[in-house]
């Protein structure tokens, strides 16, 4: 048997899978990995009990080759790997590639939207690459998890208000039932830590893509300012590659993508209109596995618009 193994690491979760071919053989996650927020020792020990787990599955003398793509340092990253598969290709790919990768596609052509935990946005063309976005929760990530539970939060709170500043809305409700609280200034406190507790905020996502799917005007106006957001920078950096008469990839990759219709849906509407030969997708398989086929396709020579 001939194993690839495939590493994805985000703000919210590290993902490790092993595959064989077209079979999935094990999968495992563990807390996010991104460098800029937790310490090294940390992010060594979460990479750690992720690919324990995925070897209790499968056996490590069996991989013969490695995908990843994890905000943190590669040598760091490395080190962990060549523990449990010292002989094993090491093939490394960026955010934009797995997101690709997760619609079909093992080729560098194309604008990719990520929107998980944070938000960047990539664009490829004829080995030329330009990004947008991937400045971090305080500086940007527009249109990111972190952002809609932010404005979500807002919007409670707003509700809740006595000068009657905002409108009434679930939200308010949820946000007690999420956060466990006891009284709002409860979600102040919380918000106030050092460090700032990004992934905690972050999950309040969830419940803002709830309360629009129950109806909530408040909520849906959120998820539509969150879309356009998003497809604005999409959008931007089409414009900068490709004409409107072109056809070329589009892929939605991450939670907020993948977990809202009500977003995607829009997000995909908006860059139609201006580019309605584009061929949007959504992210259809785990991003660990979209690392572990894009170390395949790299060994066997089939990726495009490489190098």
């Amino acid at each position: 048997m001939t194993l690839t193994l495939g590493i994805d690491g985000g703000g919210s979760k590290t993902e490790s899978a092993a595959i064989e071919g077209a079979k999935i053989v094990a999968i495992a996650r563990e807390a996010g990995s991104n460098q800029n927020y937790i310490a090294p020792e940390q992010l060594s020990a979460d990479l750690r009990r992720s690919l324990e787990k995925v070897f209790q599955a499968a056996a490590p003398d069996e991989v013969k080759r490695v995908g990843i793509s994890v905000l943190a340092s590669g040598d760091l990253v490395i080190e962990q790997i060549r523990k449990f598969v010292p002989g094993a290709e090491i093939f490394v790919f960026s955010e934009s590639d797995i997101a690709f990768a997760q619609c079909g596609w093992y080729e560098r052509l194309g604008v990719s939207v990520t929107a998980g935990t944070g938000s960047s946005f990539g664009g490829f063309r004829d080995c030329r690459y330009l990004s947008v976005g991937g400045l971090g929760a305080l500086l940007g990530d527009e249109g990111s998890g972190f952002d809609l539970a932010i404005r979500g939060i807002k919007a409670a709170l707003r509700a809740m208000s006595s000068d009657g500043r905002g409108l009434v809305t679930e939200l308010s409700e949820r946000m007690f039932q999420h956060f466990q609280l006891k009284q709002a200034w409860d979600i102040v406190k919380l918000s106030c830590q050092a460090p700032i507790p990004r992934t905690r905020l972050a999950s309040f996502a969830v419940e803002v893509v709830g309360a629009a799917e129950n109806g909530d005007g408040v909520a849906v106006q959120i998820c539509e300012r969150i879309a356009e957001s998003l497809a604005g920078d999409a959008l931007h950096l089409c414009r900068q590659l490709f004409q409107s008469d072109e056809p070329f990839p589009v892929a939605l990759a991450g939670g907020v993508l993948q977990g809202s219709r009500l977003i995607s849906n829009r997000v995909r509407e908006r860059i139609l209109e201006p580019f309605p030969k584009a061929d949007v997708r959504i992210a259809a398989i785990p991003p660990a596995v979209a690392a572990a086929r894009l170390a395949e396709a790299a060994d066997e020579g089939k990726m495009r618009g490489w190098g």
